[in-house]
């Protein structure tokens, strides 16, 4: 016995059967898709209230400030070794803020000339606007041993971390 004819198709399955008919085309790219730079970034954080030690830096981001002329600028990891403190800086905690127990952070962009002279360039980040003027001082009277690259001195810039916390007794 032959086998029972199918079921008459549904509304829906027409439906869906005339689209599959239907020639769809394809949507056509109008821009390029664009490469992300997955370089590793190079990290190094010691961070404690007053500690000029840390740094922050992405492997391929040098920002040069305006100005620099032909002067090169090279971001850490570029270097021989990162600059050691020589002297550090005095931070002085805002008086009324402490007073008032807020804690924050400051994120510096620093620069380090070649007699390891520290300059701010610019404050990214301040979660306090006294924090910020308090760090720049602690920063700016901060003396680095001269950065090298290939045994020269150089100039250097970084992301410097700055973080205020009260400690309890």
């Amino acid at each position: 016995m032959p086998p029972p004819p199918p079921p008459p198709p549904t509304e829906v399955e027409k439906i869906v059967e005339k689209i599959k008919q239907s020639t769809l085309k394809a949507p056509e790219l109008t821009r390029s898709s664009v490469a992300l730079d997955t370089s590793p970034m190079n990290i190094s954080l010691d961070v404690t209230p007053g500690d000029f030690k840390a740094a922050f830096s992405l492997a391929s981001y040098n920002p040069t400030p305006d100005g620099l002329g032909q002067n090169l600028v090279f971001s850490l990891h570029e270097l021989d070794r990162n600059p050691t403190i020589l002297k550090r800086g005095n931070l002085a905690y805002p008086a009324h803020l402490k007073r008032r127990g807020l804690e924050g952070e400051v994120k510096l962009l620093v620069q380090i000339n070649e007699q390891g002279k520290v300059s701010v360039i610019e404050v990214v980040s301040a979660t306090h606007p006294d924090f910020a003027e308090s760090s720049k001082i602690a920063a700016e009277s901060s003396v680095y041993e001269p950065p090298m690259r290939n045994g020269e001195p150089v100039m250097t810039q970084f992301y410097l971390p700055i973080r205020f916390t009260l400690l309890e007794k």
